[in-house]
């Protein structure tokens, strides 16, 4: 099976190797063969990261949506019970409408999603998933965490604008220290809460050594006995837990807390996350902790998942094989049918590729040529 693996382009490959990880730790594959109508994605735009839904109209007249997500339709449909957890797995396209561009795209994803009374140890499981998911895609991986409370207790705290808070919060996306050092002098903030804000924008470290950076953050600022002080420390401890979690494993040093990740609070809640693979220049892995969306669609559930993106692994992983075959099979009108197909299981047993011809197929490409001559396989000039 593996030859037959290496032999495929890497976005097939790994959808197979996603499906057969997630079914081993218990995942139940979830098919999507249903539309939704738009009005119920209109309302999540915020978590479709403004990419806008294809719609068209169903035959009762309808606006219906070209599934655009696959969490929410899952936290919508799929059977929930109160005290386990519902592992779900799906491989699907989706479809949205790319405002940047103004072009239609057809996403390849792969991904999961655990449903249910959420705890420390399930939120390292999801993360351990998507290290693993990574490896399966290339062993020269980083994937990058941080916390929906983490930079958004700090923001939300800040004696500024709304308007300011939201051009701080793009200054430290884009780790722009410049123009956040200007944002928070021009807002009066004081000089402890600006050097603050320059640690924070400037975090991108191992997951102890980011908490231990950012712990001293919390006295400048939020004071004492401050609620969003707490929900600051929260997001460190549990930063602190997957480190005790993965600090003795090969994963270690495969994981980042990164500020910069910041996801819309209205629907994250906890670890966030973002996956990167070296010979692709974007983003491959995106997920989090999204209870407060599991709240708006289902009563007193947690819940966290992630989506590979597959189809952005074409463009940067060509599959270069010098041939189209491993073995030929060449057989006439006196080969005996068995010894045709004991030959052909021989070499499919070896994890062998071939083909099974008369003749040889014009432009096709394989390694070696066998030909049933005189009661026995004979090896031939390709």
């Amino acid at each position: 099976m593996e030859n037959y693996l290496s032999a495929l382009p890497k976005e097939e490959a790994a959808t197979l190797q996603l499906s057969a990880l997630y079914e081993s730790f218990g995942y139940k594959k979830y098919r999507n063969t249903r539309f939704e109508e738009y009005s119920f994605y209109h309302d999540y735009q915020g978590f479709l990261a403004g990419e806008g839904v294809i719609t068209f109209n169903s035959a009762d007249g309808k606006l219906m949506a070209l599934k655009p997500d696959m969490t929410l339709s899952i936290l919508k449909n799929v059977e929930i019970h109160p005290d386990s957890l519902s592992r779900i797995y799906y491989n699907e396209n989706v479809y949205r409408f790319q405002q940047s561009t103004r072009e239609y795209k057809e996403i390849h994803q792969c991904g999961l999603e655990m449903i249910g009374p959420m705890d420390a140890f399930a939120v390292g499981e999801i993360v351990l998933l998507a290290l693993q998911s990574l490896a399966a895609v290339d062993e020269d991986y980083v994937l990058t965490l941080s916390h929906a409370d983490l930079v958004a207790s700090v923001l939300l705290t800040l004696p500024v604008e709304p308007r300011v808070r939201e051009q701080m919060a793009v200054c430290l996306q884009k780790k722009n220290l410049h123009d956040l050092q200007q944002l928070a002098e021009q807002a009066g903030l004081s000089g402890a809460q600006s050097r603050a804000l320059e640690v924070l924008s400037d975090t991108a470290d191992p997951l102890q050594e980011a908490a231990e950076r950012l712990a001293p953050l919390k006295e400048p600022l939020f004071g004492p006995n401050t609620e969003a002080g707490a929900r600051f420390l929260q997001a460190l401890e549990e930063v602190r837990t997957l480190h005790e979690m993965f600090k003795d494993t090969e994963y270690r040093d495969h994981l980042v807390l990164d500020t910069s990740i910041l996801n819309p609070v209205d629907y994250y809640s906890g670890i966030v996350m973002q996956g990167y693979v070296r010979a692709v220049p974007h983003m491959v892995l995106a997920g989090g902790r999204y209870d407060r969306l599991a709240e708006k669609l289902r009563k007193n559930v947690g819940a966290m998942g992630f989506a590979v993106y597959l189809d952005r692994l074409r463009a940067y992983y060509k599959t270069q094989k010098p041939y189209d075959v491993d073995t030929l099979l060449l057989y006439g009108t006196d080969t005996p049918v068995t010894e045709l197909m004991e030959k052909r299981a021989a070499l499919q047993k070896e994890g062998r590729s071939l083909r099974t011809e008369k003749h040889v197929p014009k432009g096709l490409r394989a390694r070696r040529q066998l030909r049933y001559t005189n009661g026995q396989w004979e090896e031939c000039h390709v």
